[in-house]
């Protein structure tokens, strides 16, 4: 028993290690990249406040990109911005645009209050552009978001629509989920019965209000204060009275001046996304052709490691380095025991 458990520390452990490794790895590929750069110079006016024009004319260069970077891999044949494009590709290229302006949007947001729901947050970096992204290969994929967010009521790493779903419920003055079109509720609830056949009750939370009274905000015995508690139990956040005092709520509408246009704009962009209008040939490789076009914007304006040979061959050389420090940790500790390295 003390071995096993000896044993399970220590697998602890590495996993632990091997993720520590791994996000160090993730920051420097981001650093080499470019993508740690800061995107705001390039979609904000003069006073640091989100630009339409600027933004737009990003977007108008990035897919460019994207479709000089599919050409050259083969991940499509024709171009998706041209007039002549087929249906599918000029879906798949009004859905990008929406989606990019989405990342823009996202990137000029601080939403330090989702950190604990929400695993990956926008920053102001390039990297948000490729953060944001989400692949579907199938309906099923896109059944399984929605039974995300109907069993757990947010959704927790699915990028753009992620943000945009928490962003949409502090600016929209609906009660109602009114970003779904209601062939998405339909969807969800024929999704969310079926799995409810095979698997019973499968919401998060199967409290009472008493039980979450007691355990949540520590109130228990006092009967005004449980009868209080319960009479607002029913009311939704966005019709009692303190919640313009909330600061998600103040935060964001100082910071987002044109709230029923990202309403707008978030509405068409997830009602598109369920249209089926978008085939999966395109969906499926959204990450591998947003990454390459991403590449291709931070070399072409001089941000990115990678499109200078010279700032590239010195990092290989600190990286080359910082190799062999590592594997002289190794050897010393082989040969000389862990107390060596201190």
């Amino acid at each position: 028993m003390i071995v096993d458990w000896f044993e399970r520390q220590r697998l602890n452990e590495v996993s632990e290690n091997k993720k520590k490794y791994h996000d160090l790895m993730d920051e420097f590929e981001k650093i080499i990249s470019g993508r740690s750069h800061s995107i705001v110079p390039y979609v904000t006016d003069e006073n640091g406040k989100f630009s339409e024009s600027k933004t737009q004319a990003f977007i108008g260069e990035f897919l460019e990109l994207m479709d000089i970077y599919a050409g050259k891999n083969m991940l499509w044949f024709g171009r998706i911005v041209d007039e002549k494009a087929l249906p599918g590709q000029k879906s798949f290229c009004r859905y990008m645009r929406l989606y990019l302006y989405l990342a823009v949007r996202m990137s000029l947001l601080k939403l330090d209050w989702l950190e604990n729901k929400i695993e990956t947050l926008p920053d102001e970096s390039f990297n948000t552009i490729l953060a944001g992204c989400r692949n579907f290969n199938s309906g099923q994929d896109k059944d399984n978001l929605l039974l995300e967010y109907e069993c757990d009521g947010f959704l927790s790493d699915s990028g753009v629509i992620s943000w945009g779903i928490e962003v949409y419920y502090w600016l929209s003055d609906s009660t109602e989920d009114t970003w779904m079109t209601p062939d998405m509720k339909r969807r969800m609830e024929d999704a969310f019965e079926q799995l409810e056949a095979e698997n019973g009750d499968v919401r998060s939370s199967n409290e009472s209000p008493a039980d979450i009274m007691d355990s949540d905000y520590g109130i228990g015995g006092d009967e005004e204060e449980y009868e209080f508690f319960m009479e607002g139990c029913g009311t939704p956040l966005k019709e009692k009275p303190f919640f313009h005092d909330l600061e998600p709520w103040k935060y964001l509408h100082e910071h987002v001046a044109d709230a029923e246009t990202f309403c707008a704009r978030f509405r068409e962009f997830m009602a598109l996304l369920y249209s089926d209008e978008v085939p999966y040939s395109y969906l499926s490789i959204m990450t591998k052709v947003v990454e390459g076009a991403l590449d291709m914007y931070l070399c072409k304006h001089n941000i990115s490691i990678y499109g200078n040979a010279y700032d590239m061959a010195d990092a290989v050389i600190y990286i080359r380095k910082a190799m062999e420090k590592t594997d002289m940790l190794y050897r010393m500790e082989r040969t000389y025991g862990p107390d060596s390295l201190y």
